[in-house]
């Protein structure tokens, strides 16, 4: 009745409900100017106007004021030029001489100080950035501010990404979701796809997945590849829509054309699984080398389980422990939880339990759950590490919470016998049943046992 450590290959990642933590990853993007196509006037392109703000001096009730008043019929403002210049000098961004930065700044703050609504904002990204300035969120996000109060829709989500996540300023939700839809109201893509998040996780209002869902189309039909991806997932989950694994891989292939590295990672598994389309191997590296590329660390992950096990690619070892470690330290605990295991079973690289331990804490710090459940293994046979039933059971207790029958038959090992935790056979028996309601073998066995003795259930040979 010995447990054992369960030694599963790293499972490959599937499309799930976008969590919170999820979209602090891929929240909106990092700070770019608006440097694009500023000869004529109006905000630049989509692609440029992705920024998330960090720290804003905003007050009281968010607030749409006037836009910048219209240039004269003679030409543009003196403020336009000044902001035009500025751009000109720093093409090329953090490749500009200092000198030509320093002027750069000299003119955006000129120009924003006259209240040109496109400075205002560069400068933020500036600051935000640190881009011939000292880095000051608290500067960008005051920047900012001004740029929203006067209506521009670039400033008005970064704004709301600031409340959305608290970042520098207190978290407030209510305030993120105005400031999105003043943005979403001027057709700003990026705002509705956030505000399709907030609805997707209840965050400031009623969990509504449909609205989601809507707010998700609407910004996909704007082109946005994030929401394309966004809706993709919903479809693939039954989530607010129908399930539809064709609409899914079809939304995936737009948004993965984007460049999107999550929808290419989801792809890649569509065409490894076959779900939606046809199954093809080949079709799937592609897709996963393209987002690794990238540097997205979950399609890391799924090529190194293509050399792992040779599909798509020739298996080849090596090259998958070097993706695995290579995904790792991005902070994808598939990969970390992947690490232990050849450490732990010596396969690629040298038998190193102390080694494999480290791994498998790495990926239950980032609340992987067979990780967690390995880790209570090795406690519990000083595996590694010096043994510790308190420990183990702990260990085993946070993934039996969260339905995993291996932890779920540990512990109940450990509570039959008083180790780590006081004795509890009736409770011992309740996890015991758990795991073997889902299929667990040897929890199936030792019920029976159970039964046959009266141990923490009624004595029942009919059930034995």
């Amino acid at each position: 009745d010995r447990p054992t450590i369960r030694l599963l290959a790293g499972l490959l990642i599937r499309a799930s409900t976008i969590s919170a933590e999820d979209e602090r990853k891929r929240a909106g993007a990092t700070a770019a100017l608006a440097t694009a196509k500023m000869d004529s006037p109006g905000r630049p392109s989509e692609a440029e106007r992705r920024v998330t703000g960090q720290k804003s001096q905003h007050k009281g009730a968010v607030r749409a004021q006037a836009a910048s008043p219209p240039l004269p019929a003679n030409g543009p403002s003196e403020a336009e030029t000044m902001c035009r210049k500025a751009l000109k000098l720093i093409e090329g961004q953090g490749t500009a001489p200092p000198e030509r930065l320093a002027e750069a700044v000299d003119l955006m703050s000129r120009s924003a100080s006259l209240g040109y609504v496109k400075a205002q904002y560069n400068l933020g990204c500036m600051y935000e950035r640190g881009l011939g300035v000292a880095q000051d969120t608290a500067k960008a996000g005051e920047l900012f501010r001004q740029a929203a109060d006067q209506g521009f829709a670039d400033a008005q989500f970064n704004l709301g990404s600031m409340y959305q996540f608290g970042r520098v300023v207190p978290q407030d939700y209510a305030k993120a979701i105005a400031l999105y839809r003043l943005a979403a109201d001027q057709g700003f893509a990026h705002a509705m796809c956030n505000l399709g998040v907030m609805y997707m996780n209840g965050l400031g209002v009623p969990r509504d997945t449909a609205k989601a869902a809507e707010l998700y189309r609407q910004a996909a039909e704007k082109g946005s590849a994030r929401a394309l991806c966004n809706l993709g997932e919903m479809y693939t989950n039954g989530d607010g829509v129908a399930r539809n694994d064709l609409k899914a891989a079809e939304l995936f292939d737009m948004a993965a054309a984007q460049g999107n590295t999550k929808a290419q990672c989801l792809l890649g598994e569509m065409y490894k699984d076959g779900v939606g389309v046809e199954q093809d191997h080949v079709a799937a590296i592609k897709l996963f080398r393209k987002a690794t590329d990238l540097g997205d660390s979950n399609a890391m992950f799924n090529l190194a389980l293509a050399y792992q096990k040779g599909r798509g690619v020739e298996r080849n070892i090596d090259k998958a422990i070097e993706l695995f470690r290579t995904a790792a330290g991005r902070g994808q605990p598939d990969a970390m939880y992947s690490l232990g295991l050849f450490y732990f079973n010596g396969h690629g690289v040298a038998k190193d339990e102390a080694v494999a331990c480290k791994h498998f804490r790495q990926a239950a710090s980032h609340g992987h759950v067979n990780a967690h459940c390995n880790l209570g293994s090795m406690y519990m046979f000083g595996s590694g590490v010096e043994q510790d039933d308190v420990e183990a059971a702990r260990l085993f207790q946070v993934a039996a919470d969260r339905g995993d029958e291996q932890a779920q038959f540990n512990l109940a090992y450990l509570m039959h016998r008083g180790r780590g935790v006081p004795r509890d056979d009736t409770r011992a028996a309740q996890l015991m049943l758990l795991a073997a309601g889902k299929g667990h073998a040897m929890a199936q066995l030792t019920l029976r046992e159970l039964y046959e003795l009266g141990r923490g259930v009624p004595r029942d040979l009919a059930k034995a």
